[in-house]
């Protein structure tokens, strides 16, 4: 990086100037009360094949797929379940923007290759809240069994 400051001691002015916006970015979008914020980081995805495709086999089409957190009644939810053909996990759009937030951050080097001390507090403050606040499932514990006997009895059946 040629436009990086000689050491990473260096301080004032816009020596880190790349590095101050994106900790401000994340300070605003995922701190609260001086700590890191969890985030939904999965959703599951049921899908429904459709016979009679455009390669005439099976295919998913534009309604041929639910997230699951999108449905609010037990009913629906334990229906959708039973009757989809696949079943997957999917990142949410929010954790793949704080993903690459958190890549960037620390990526950041100095000219001499040194993480600057901001960096390493940084992931410090990131991993410790991970293992604090680790978001759960979106599932209720039956609807978790049930996906997993599902998905056991397709790859049996494979």
């Amino acid at each position: 990086n040629n436009k990086a400051p000689e050491s990473r001691h260096v301080v004032g002015g816009s020596s880190w100037l790349g590095l101050d916006l994106l900790m401000q970015y994340f300070k605003e979008r995922y701190y609260c009360n001086g700590s890191v914020l969890p985030v939904n980081f999965r959703r599951v995805v049921l899908h429904k094949h459709i016979a009679g495709g455009a390669t005439g086999g099976d295919t998913t089409s534009d309604g041929g797929y639910q997230y699951l957190d999108a449905l609010s009644e037990k009913d629906e939810r334990e229906n959708a379940i039973e009757f989809a053909d696949e079943i997957e996990i999917e990142e949410d759009e929010e954790y793949r923007v704080r993903a690459a937030c958190v890549t960037a951050i620390a990526s950041i080097r100095a000219k001499d290759g040194m993480t600057p001390p901001s960096v390493i507090e940084f992931l410090k403050d990131v991993l410790v809240s991970g293992d604090k606040a680790a978001v759960g499932s979106l599932l209720l514990h039956h609807e978790e069994d049930k996906l997993k006997r599902k998905q056991s009895r397709s790859l049996r059946d494979m």
